[in-house]
């Protein structure tokens, strides 16, 4: 599950890579999915209340952040035998914002 992860990250941050230069400052001003829907960023340390961005400093945080996450020890064990309970909550809590990434890289193909 941990290398699924660690690959699915890979994989958005590849898919995301392919789509920076029509997803710009100026072209994505605001983080959102369509008109309904707009993201603010907060990670719940260093950012505590929500801030509006770009969409590309959105992902920026964003991919920053889950690459903390994937280096955390205590999150992610790379030593056979070591608990992996708060690996799955972390997983969990990584898919919502990785399957935003994945629609916005949609939009553009």
């Amino acid at each position: 599950m941990i290398r699924s992860a660690v690959d699915f990250f890979n994989q958005i941050n590849m898919l995301y890579g392919t789509i920076t230069e029509f997803c710009t400052e100026e072209s994505c001003p605001v983080m959102s999915a369509g008109r309904k829907y707009e993201y603010h960023w907060a990670d719940g340390t260093t950012v505590k209340k929500p801030i509006k961005c770009s969409a590309p400093k959105y992902i920026d945080y964003l991919m920053s952040w889950v690459q903390c996450q994937l280096d955390d020890e205590s999150l992610f064990p790379s030593r056979i035998g070591l608990c992996v309970v708060l690996c799955v909550h972390v997983v969990l809590y990584m898919c919502p914002f990785e399957f935003v990434l994945f629609w916005l890289c949609s939009q553009f193909f």
